[in-house]
């Protein structure tokens, strides 16, 4: 039966542009407005398929039990080298994957990749699809982060009058105190001076660095 390029390769369960080189190539005969007989298309793409990449597959099939597929295809040659099956199972993880992607986006409010043709879409395009909204995210992660940082100039001044404050009630120290400490013959009350003292050196570092 004849039936046009896109149909018999989903018949087949594979992609339209490999039917199409096949055309190109004269391994598949077309008739009336580029149509294949589906009995006779099948049977010649068959008796082409590279026996080396069969075996290829089949060694990345082995390879791959129990791994993650989204994760192993990263590794691959070629998609070639797939399995239909696991090339509609990739296909399936690409489109859950982006279309996580873009409900983040959404969230930061950032610029989408345009998925309105996501059905028609194939592994490359979906990982390049992919690829950019990633780019997108993490760039405007970058600059939320960068809006939420302190300039280093204003760490360094916070730091400074922090010092300079804590210096300061070091060294006036002893001017307030020994007259109080001379008279006080109880180690106890001199103790008490000295933490309260202290005490109120801290308590003013500490406003210094909320004011900051």
């Amino acid at each position: 039966m004849l039936m046009s390029q896109s149909a018999f390769a989903r018949k087949v369960g594979v992609r339209r542009q490999y039917i199409n080189r096949l055309t190109q190539k004269g391994i598949i005969p077309t008739y009336d407005g580029k149509r294949v007989d589906d009995v006779e298309a099948e049977r010649l793409m068959k008796e082409h398929q590279d026996p080396k990449r069969e075996n290829q597959r089949e060694l990345n099939k082995e390879a791959r039990k129990g791994t993650d597929l989204f994760e192993a295809s990263k590794s691959y040659a070629s998609v070639a080298d797939m399995s239909e099956e696991e090339q509609k199972e990739l296909l399936l993880k690409q489109q859950e994957k982006l279309n996580a992607l873009q409900s983040e986006a959404d969230r930061l409010g950032v610029d989408k990749e345009d998925v309105s043709e996501l059905d028609t879409m194939d592994i490359k395009a979906l990982n390049r699809a992919i690829l950019q909204q990633e780019l997108r995210i993490k760039t405007a992660k970058a600059d939320e982060s960068e809006k939420k940082s302190i300039p280093i100039e204003e760490v360094e001044k916070s730091i400074f009058s922090a010092s300079r404050i804590v210096r300061d009630g070091l060294l006036g120290m002893p001017s307030r105190l020994a007259a109080r400490l001379a008279v006080e013959s109880d180690p106890h009350v001199c103790r008490t001076m000295l933490e309260e003292e202290i005490i109120r050196q801290l308590n003013n570092l500490s406003e210094v660095f909320n004011e900051s």
